[in-house]
């Protein structure tokens, strides 16, 4: 059974899979959110392999095997950047999302309908 939930940080989608109760974040969707054109550059040169696990996910095309990222690589992307796209996603990841799992288990917030039909379109 998946842990996949999607969030919406502005207009991205950021799906996040629960390992251990750890969270690891789709590394696709993050440098989306930070506009980095080659994520799998960052992957092989930038990320310390073993916070790196290749996970298949149901997506709109079908089952797919996508990269995921823990927290620590998460930081290691975030911090690299100077962008304000970086700012605003260092500002949700570190003020709402990371404090949210910690203290609860999950990151929850009120999903508009577009937001639930995104997140079922994933499962």
């Amino acid at each position: 059974m998946s842990n996949l939930i999607a969030y919406q940080f502005k207009n991205s989608s950021i799906r996040i899979e629960l390992k251990n109760n750890e969270p690891l974040f789709c590394l696709a969707d993050v440098a989306d959110a930070l506009n980095i054109k080659n994520h799998r550059d960052l992957a092989s040169k930038q990320l310390n392999p073993k916070g790196v696990e290749k996970i298949y996910t149901h997506t709109n095309g079908g089952k797919q095997e996508l990269t995921f990222i823990d927290e620590a690589n998460l930081y290691r992307v975030i911090f690299r950047s100077n962008k304000k796209e970086a700012v605003d996603f260092q500002n949700w990841v570190f003020e709402q999302v990371l404090p949210s799992i910690r203290k609860t288990g999950s990151y929850s917030l009120t999903l508009n309908k577009q937001q639930i039909k995104l997140t079922l379109s994933m499962l």
